[in-house]
């Protein structure tokens, strides 16, 4: 009698059944507490963030000098103060420090309640500076808190006109009576925040999923496999497939994501280029204007005509040099105004004097005795950039000088420069309707008064607003012109990308935006153009790699399915050699106790037939031999069994 080794049956296959629920629940067990433990790590990391932000700003709260903050009233006269200079570029070297910090500021709080800033980080005449007074109306509730209790906290995410933030905010006390003087403010970007964050929960994370993959992949390669596995090209050709267009999908997103960024922060640049080379072109005015002012007030004539207040001398002699100065520098305005600065004469229009003037440059000029320049607002709605020169003769204020000009050759060259579109809006609460139309028509453009509900343009470099660009006027009109957010805009077939930044005076207060205007057709052409030419080359890598991967999962399978073949041919020849073999052969499941196969000398031993010997256990079987020979025979069974050979020989 012989036999081979026990093979697994159809409760093998339940088995494996089992264990692949069991594999499906591991693997979406471990997903949970993947996906937990990185929420938890990155709450953690959120948390030690925030008390690292508290402590950096108690420690600047800590340098800040007491008695200067004391010495602010909170209001424009502040930004002639030393104390003020000296907290400003305090608070300006804290923010250079820490790289990750956007803003540091002092808030105090008036008797209504109203929270308002002292002095901030920023240099004056950014577009995000906040001058003395300015009041924040997004203060968060955390704010007044540490108002109203003195005790620090870090709030956040909070947003307001200039971002979204986290904050973390620091009472100063008086020492003597514990009421608090002020808050130190310190601001982090949200973004910049959470991405730090997610940067130090990246480690853990990063080694917890790692073992996880491994612990199922270990898991998923001890599972036994089915005997008759499925072709290769059938399982493992769809998923690869999949994995590989999945991953050629998060490639154009993530290029298409980097592309916006580009283009957000060329953008960006150019609104800081716009905004500085504004500044240094008014700058270069400014001091031509303020050459011009003081040689006319060193005139002796001027000195003593305007300590007289002879407006007809001063008209018949200065109205040619201002005709040149009108040809030749653009200038629009010359008045001279007595010590009063009251309007002795207006040289471009004579029949209008008499009037006090309360423009910030002739307060900065009375106040200062020096020359004062900057941008004002004219009454016909044009922004003006105005010079004031104080004149004295033998030593004594005898009046000043004003010379103006409008802004729009400014405009313009920024314009020519940048291969930007630029516009200026004014709320209409600032301006006479009658003079700004008035205005308007003089220089030849259209004074469409009622196309917007609180505001006008008074300046588009493309010659009119296009209706598409106005919501973005919302901010302005909503006394809101800080904020910077940019988006895309079709028009016409092109592309724009549009923002929106403050236009502020000479005492900081805001009045009016520049809506700044970038067509990005052509990049978004170009890249474009890229994504479609990288989109074919992938296309064809793509189709050669799953080529390559589908002949050779094919040339596996024909691998496979040869040797099964060969296999099936040995187990036939084989069997007929069992079949024709003398000996008695069999092989049994030790599982089900019941025999897979049975020899046809089985049938001749016995005398029955192998049907019925095939189903029927061994105890049943061997009942069927002589007891003669039984002990024998179990002897010989129980041996082939314990050297696991399955064979028996020499059995009578």
């Amino acid at each position: 009698m012989g036999g081979s080794r026990p093979m697994k049956a159809r409760a093998g296959m339940n088995l494996n059944q089992g264990r692949g629920v069991w594999m499906a629940v591991a693997v979406a067990t471990a997903l949970v507490i993947g996906v937990g433990f990185a929420w938890w790590m990155f709450v953690r990391a959120d948390r030690e963030m925030r008390a690292d932000l508290l402590q950096r700003t108690r420690l600047a709260a800590q340098a800040v000098n007491l008695d200067r903050v004391r010495a602010l009233s909170g209001t424009e006269a502040d930004l002639g103060s030393l104390h003020y200079r000296r907290l400003k570029e305090q608070l300006t070297a804290v923010r250079s420090v820490d790289s990750d910090c956007r803003f540091v500021y002092l808030m105090g709080r008036k008797a209504d309640g109203a929270v308002f800033f002292f002095v901030d980080s920023e240099l004056d005449g950014s577009k995000d500076c906040s001058p003395p007074g300015q009041v924040y109306e997004e203060v968060p509730a955390g704010g007044r808190r540490a108002f109203d209790t003195g005790a620090s906290v870090v709030v956040g995410p909070v947003g307001d006109r200039w971002g979204v933030w986290i904050s973390a905010l620091v009472p100063l006390a008086d020492p003597s009576t514990g009421a608090v003087l002020a808050v130190l403010g310190m601001d982090i970007n949200t973004r910049t925040w959470n991405w730090d964050a997610a940067a130090r929960a990246a480690l853990p994370v990063a080694l917890l999923f790692v073992l996880l993959i491994g612990s199922v992949a270990v898991f998923a390669a001890a599972r036994s496999v089915d005997a008759s596995p499925r072709p290769f090209l059938g399982s493992l050709l769809l998923p690869l497939t999949a994995t590989v267009m999945l991953l050629t999908v998060c490639a154009g997103v993530l290029l298409w994501q980097q592309q916006r960024q580009r283009l957000a922060e060329e953008f960006a640049d150019d609104i800081t280029m716009v905004s500085r080379e504004l500044r240094a072109d008014l700058d270069n005015q400014a001091a031509g204007l303020a050459g011009i002012a003081r040689t006319i007030a060193a005139d002796a004539t001027v000195q003593k005509v305007l300590g007289e207040g002879d407006a007809s001398r001063l008209q018949s002699a200065w109205r040619p040099v201002f005709e040149t100065l009108h040809r030749e520098r653009n200038l629009t305005a010359l008045s001279f105004l007595d010590r009063n600065r009251v309007c002795l004469l207006r040289v471009h229009q004579p029949n209008e004097s008499g009037d006090r003037i309360e423009r910030q440059t002739g307060l900065d000029a009375e106040r200062t005795g020096t020359t004062a320049s900057d941008i004002e607002l004219g009454p016909q709605g044009t922004f003006m950039l105005q010079t004031v020169q104080p004149v004295f003769r033998y030593g004594k204020l005898a009046g000043y000088v004003e010379l103006g000009k409008e802004i729009d050759d400014v405009l313009q060259a920024g314009r020519d420069r940048s291969d930007l579109e630029l516009a200026v809006i004014v709320p209409k609460q600032q301006l006479n309707r009658r003079s700004w139309e008035e205005g308007m028509r003089r220089r030849g453009r259209v004074a469409d008064w009622d196309r917007l509900p609180r505001s006008v343009v008074v300046h588009a470099s493309q010659g009119r607003l296009p209706a598409a660009f106005t919501p973005w006027i919302a901010p302005v009109e909503g006394g809101n012109a800080r904020v910077k957010a940019n988006r895309e805009i079709v028009l016409d077939g092109k592309t724009w990308r549009a923002s929106v930044t403050s236009l502020e005076n000479a005492a900081g207060r805001e009045v009016g935006g520049l809506l700044i205007m970038r067509d990005v057709s052509a990049e978004k052409a170009s890249f474009a153009r890229l994504m479609t030419l990288g989109g074919m080359a992938g296309a064809v890598l793509l189709v050669l790699l799953l080529g390559f991967i589908y002949v050779l999962l094919r040339r596996a399978d024909a691998g496979i399915r040869a040797q099964q073949e060969a296999l099936e041919e040995s187990g036939k020849q084989l069997l007929e050699v069992l079949e024709n073999s003398l000996d008695a052969s069999y092989k049994r499941n030790l599982q089900t106790d019941v025999y897979d196969y049975l020899g046809p000398v089985f049938a001749r031993i016995t005398g029955h037939a192998l049907d019925a010997l095939t189903t029927s256990s061994m105890d049943t079987q061997l009942s069927l031999v002589h007891p003669d020979d039984l002990a024998g025979l179990r002897q010989v069974i129980a041996e082939s069994m314990s050297d696991s050979s399955g064979k028996a020989h020499h059995l009578d």
